[in-house]
């Protein structure tokens, strides 16, 4: 990482010191960086996720094609100040396109951007956490067969498994198909023996077969015969992960393994993100002074089950960060909010149960909030960017329809700077007001 900063979670990730001044004493507004890796498979069948430590903005680019932004408005340039300033110390994860990667060598460039031209500090770190190959080709896609990774076990204690599932509806020979270990200082490969798979059929290749084992980091790809494609690849984890929708869908934490059977999961649906702040209506003008930005920022969270819910080991991720406290506890059909600044909403809305503080911002461009249960799976999501009432202006967000709750349900919800109590019937579609 590269930095001038004195926060203690910052300064121990510090390779390269970087000065806030240039040769002639002035403050540096933008800085620059670049460096390039390599890639051997069709970069048409990989996606990118990037872990970002950012002090205050940035653009980034792949190849030159601009690939994500933080905090950086269009129509930028050199001299540009960024939107607001980040969490140092938190990472900002982003996936994002693949179309400008190349097979070879690659250039990823940033720049990034202080918040005022006064700023003592600047933090870039840049990790790329997952190169993965998208699963399950198209038959028509040339020795492409229709397998996938289905279950992968922890890689500690020696143990190491992974289980295949056949996609199709017809049995599917897997003779020459190659499973290749790539890390743990060496590279490994199994050529799987004649053998045919069945329609919806499960196999389970552990390390007593294979021959080796893996350690967490590492990536396990399985190749068609001959290596000439990839049928599927995954990274091994200190813990077991499962796929659902079976073979094709995301990787979660499942509630038991089961080699050889189909998933088994205890996900949590009772508490969902219930209503957004992510940009509040300005203060007024007064004095003559023009009207100024409200800082007020803040997730409710509801509880629709008919049950309490302990939110110990819960989380707020992605666009945040909030870890519930030990013996936070939700009641049924109660609302819990979640502050940036949990003391001043507090002092505001003194009735409201209120918890934070929460690390990193929201945007008004739009990002994903995911709630996650103790066991790291999604309970909740929320992408407002890609919803349609996102892209027009207003000061919250608030959810209609039965998906969200089965009945409506009056209650005391933060609206611009008033408590209302209302009724409002429930539903999955989000809504602005």
């Amino acid at each position: 990482m590269l930095a001038q900063e004195d926060n203690a979670a910052v300064t121990p990730l510090t390779n390269t010191v970087l000065s806030v001044t240039n040769a002639a004493g002035q403050r540096i507004i933008t800085y620059y960086f670049r460096t390039t890796f390599f890639v051997s498979n069709n970069p048409a069948s990989i996606t990118l996720s990037a872990a970002n430590l950012l002090d205050d903005g940035a653009v980034v680019y792949l190849n030159g094609t601009e690939a994500y932004r933080y905090r950086i408005a269009a129509g930028h340039n050199y001299q540009t100040l960024a939107d607001n300033q980040g969490s140092e110390a938190t990472y900002e994860t982003i996936s994002f396109s693949s179309a400008a990667l190349l097979q070879g060598t690659n250039v990823l460039a940033a720049e990034v951007h202080q918040v005022n031209a006064s700023s003592s500090d600047v933090v870039f770190g840049l990790r790329l956490d997952d190169v993965t190959t998208v699963t399950n080709q198209p038959p028509e896609v040339a020795g492409a067969l229709p397998v996938a990774f289905n279950e992968v076990s922890s890689v500690t204690n020696a143990q190491f498994w992974v289980e295949l599932v056949n996609l199709s509806t017809q049995s599917v020979v897997l003779d020459n198909c190659v499973l290749s270990r790539f890390g743990s200082g060496t590279n490994r490969e199994y050529v799987l023996p004649a053998q045919t798979l069945p329609a919806g059929g499960y196999l389970v290749l552990d390390r007593a077969t294979v021959g080796f084992g893996a350690d967490p980091g590492d990536r396990v790809v399985l190749y068609a015969p001959g290596k000439t494609t990839v049928l599927d690849a995954v990274v091994a984890k200190s813990f077991p992960r499962a796929r659902l929708p079976e073979g094709t869908g995301a990787w979660l934490r499942p509630s038991v393994t089961t080699p050889g059977a189909a998933n088994a999961f205890a996900l949590r649906s009772e508490i969902v993100i219930n209503e957004i702040m992510y940009r509040h209506k300005p203060f007024p003008s007064a004095n003559g002074l023009p009207a100024a930005d409200n800082p007020e920022e803040w997730i409710e969270l509801y509880n629709r089950g008919s049950n309490a819910v302990d939110l110990t080991g819960w989380e707020l991720d992605d666009a945040i960060r909030f870890n519930f406290a030990n013996g936070t506890v939700l009641a049924p059909g109660a609302y819990l909010v979640v502050a940036k600044d949990a003391v001043t909403l507090g002092a505001a809305y003194p009735a409201i149960d209120i918890v934070g503080d929460y690390s990193g911002k929201l945007s008004s461009r739009g990002e994903r909030i995911l709630l996650k249960d103790p066991a790291g799976n999604p309970a909740d999501v929320l992408d407002h960017a890609t919803s349609e009432i996102a892209r027009e202006p207003s000061w919250a967000l608030t959810p209609r329809a039965s998906a969200r709750a089965k009945a409506s349900n009056v209650h005391g919800r933060l609206v611009g700077t008033k408590l209302l109590e209302s009724e409002v019937p429930r539903s999955s579609r989000w809504m602005q007001r």
